[in-house]
Parts: C-alpha cells; sequence; structure tokens
C-alpha cells in the first residue's frame, strides 16, 4: 500500500448521530491522496456499526477499548498516522471540499510546517471566525497565540508530522482547551500561514465539554502555570488568563470567586475596561449576572 500524503486524525465518541457529517466532509475533498484515520474513543452507541459501512479503502479505523478522552485519542492518530502531513478533523465539523487542497498547495509554497485555515462557528451565542487575521507568516506567533481566546481549532490545522512530535502531542492531562494549548508549544517552534478564507465549519452540541465551566477554569489555572515562565511573564497573558478565570467562574454561579479573579485582572491592566464592566455586573443576582456575561 502506497503511503498517503496525509493522514486525516477524527476522533470520536458517541457522536454516530453527527460523524457521518464529518466523515463525509473529508471524503469529499478535492485533494484525494489521504488517509482518514477515525479513531473511536471507547463509544457504547452505534459509533461502530456505521464505520463498519464505509466503503473506502482510504478509511483506517483504531478503537479505544475504553474512553481516554479527546488528547489520547488525537495523540494514538498521530502515532498510527502513515503521513507526513497530519490534519485533524473533529466528528461533527464540516470540511468543505477545497479545504485539503488549498492547505496542501500553501504548505508547499509558503516554506512553513503548519498551515491554517479560518474557521466559521455556530453556538448559542452566534457565529464567529477564527483565527484572527494576525496570525500571518511570522517567525514567531507565540506571543500573538497567548491573546487569543483560548481556542486552537486543531480542525484548522495541517501540520508536519514531526512538527507534533516535537512539541509533544496533546497534553492528556487536560480535557478541554488542549488544542490552545499544543497550538503555544507548536508556535514557539516554526513560522505558521493562515489561510484567510473559511474552508471548515464548526458546530458547538448540547454535550461540548466547552460548556462545562468548572473544567474551563481549571484548564485556564494549569496552562496559567504552564505557561507562566515561557511568556516572560507577559501582563497581557496574566491579564487575560485573570479575566477568563473570572468571566468563567461568574457563569458558573460564583460571584465572589468571579470578583476575585477580575480583580487581579484589573490590577494588572487597569485600563482594559472588560474587567471593570464585569465587575460591575458580578453585584447583581446570579441568574441576571449569567444572563449578562454570556453576551459579552
Amino acid at each position: 500500500m502506497s503511503t498517503p500524503y496525509v493522514s486525516v486524525i477524527l476522533p470520536t465518541f458517541n457522536r454516530a448521530n453527527l460523524l457521518d457529517r464529518a466523515v463525509q466532509s473529508v471524503l469529499r475533498q478535492t485533494f484525494k491522496d489521504f488517509e482518514l484515520i477515525i479513531v473511536d474513543d471507547g463509544s457504547t452507541d452505534d459509533t461502530i456499526k456505521l464505520v463498519e459501512s464505509y466503503e473506502d479503502n482510504r478509511i483506517v479505523f483504531a478503537p479505544h477499548k475504553y474512553n481516554q478522552g479527546v488528547s489520547a485519542a488525537r495523540n494514538t492518530g498521530i502515532t498510527v498516522a502513515r503521513s507526513e502531513l497530519i490534519a485533524f478533523q473533529d466528528s461533527d465539523d464540516e470540511w468543505l471540499p477545497e479545504k485539503l487542497e488549498r492547505q496542501v498547495k500553501a504548505i508547499k509554497n509558503s516554506n512553513c510546517e503548519m498551515v491554517l485555515c479560518t474557521l466559521v462557528r455556530t453556538n448559542q451565542s452566534g457565529i464567529f471566525r477564527f483565527p484572527t487575521p494576525e496570525l500571518m507568516v511570522s517567525p514567531n506567533i507565540f506571543s500573538t497565540a497567548l491573546e487569543l481566546h483560548p481556542y486552537g481549532f486543531p480542525q484548522t490545522w495541517l501540520v508536519k508530522k514531526e512538527l507534533l512530535e516535537l512539541a509533544g502531542l496533546f497534553d492528556v492531562s487536560l480535557s478541554i482547551w488542549e488544542d490552545w494549548d499544543l497550538l503555544l508549544r507548536l508556535s514557539k517552534l516554526t513560522k505558521v500561514y493562515q489561510i484567510g478564507d473559511v474552508l471548515v465549519k464548526s458546530f458547538q452540541t448540547p454535550d461540548s465539554l466547552s460548556q462545562d465551566y468548572s473544567s474551563r477554569v481549571a484548564a485556564i489555572k494549569y496552562i496559567e502555570g504552564k505557561y507562566s515562565l515561557m511568556s516572560g511573564q507577559s501582563k497581557a497573558f496574566r491579564a487575560r488568563l485573570a479575566y477568563l478565570v473570572g468571566r468563567l467562574t461568574l457563569l458558573s454561579g460564583d460571584n465572589s470567586l468571579g470578583r476575585k479573579a477580575l480583580l487581579k485582572a484589573i490590577r494588572i491592566k487597569p485600563f482594559a475596561v472588560k474587567p471593570w464592566v464585569l465587575l460591575l455586573i458580578s453585584f447583581f443576582n446570579k441568574s441576571f449576572v449569567y444572563r449578562l456575561v454570556k453576551v459579552l
């Protein structure tokens, strides 16, 4: 069997009702020289039956015997991958047909080891685009990545396998925002090229881990400790994380702890507007605070 040019890694867990859209969007790519590695992370629904129904020899099935989390599932896919280039898909998202073709061409022509495309995401709050326009070819985007909202969106990546291995793969200690964590490490090692056009559609589902506010706060505090030295004690980085902890803690219903985090952000960057706004909101009742903070 010849070695494919790209390995696409798709982790899934109990998403049989959504998985077909993600799989079909990969199989419909205009760039055909790939393998699709579906890592079933211990599903108990009809995922295996669905995967076995596909008649495409580019599909590789790599099941886990029990659930280990998305980081472990992606790492399994990277280990199994035969290609020098790695792309990631999520089980509830959709690639546009030219996604791989555009990124393969970009990585060939840009002298970069990692190419991002733009993603449009639909959730309860509406629609937004990611990444920001600042993520263009750069000798080091680490400082920019620190300022981003804590999402890495691997669905937008095409990256060399050896670079992933050098960065250390996904951190299995994190149950959420493991993608942002790895993006930070990758951005220390390479130039990153961004395609400005939207090539991925992302959909936030009700069972998304990003709705678990306690997990989000724990992840931010873990990442803060992990990168505080690497960031050079950047005020912007520390203020950003303190603000996020405050916002998420308010959403979880703990106004008192939320205020403490927001005051920390204000001490670091006194003239930032958002921490002050949330601090004032935090003195209202919890249900009102939740409704207001969700829209900010």
